[in-house]
């Protein structure tokens, strides 16, 4: 039985690894990122089909794949991997509000609006949601 699987953050990184290998089991991949799939020519599985553009800093992003995956009559949805994060370095008051803003979309409200909006009948029953949350491996730097 052919798995559906739906990743944030798939245009590099861990999301972009996880997206080679369930490509190569034969996975049904459904992918969201930022990039605009112009620049993603380099990789079979991204698509009209496949690729979700969205800025998941935006309140709409759940809303908008959830519609990505009615429009493309995506079967219920088996793992749904949120991926997708982003962080900055230097000491906490040096951080513009802007940017803690955008850092508590992406990571925080944006995983959980997404599974709420997919809970609603286009996860499968049985479906495994996994959260990943690692941008350190980039950034090595004090006051971290």
């Amino acid at each position: 039985m052919t798995k559906t699987i739906l990743i944030t953050g798939a245009t590099d990184g861990i999301g972009l690894a996880l997206a080679r290998q369930y490509y190569a089991a034969g996975a049904q991949l459904f992918l969201v990122g930022r990039r605009d799939l112009a620049e993603l020519t380099s990789e079979p599985f991204f698509t009209p089909a496949t690729y979700c553009q969205v800025d998941l800093a935006d309140p709409v992003c759940a809303s908008a794949v959830s519609a990505f995956l009615q429009a493309q009559a995506a079967p219920p949805i088996d793992e749904l991997i949120l991926n997708a994060g982003l962080g900055y370095t230097g000491p906490l008051p040096d951080q513009p509000p802007a940017a803690l803003a955008e850092l508590l979309a992406v990571n925080a409200r944006a995983p959980m609006a997404l599974t709420h909006a997919l809970a609603g009948g286009q996860l499968a029953p049985a479906a495994h949601i996994v959260f990943i949350s690692s941008v350190v491996v980039g950034w090595p730097a004090p006051n971290y």
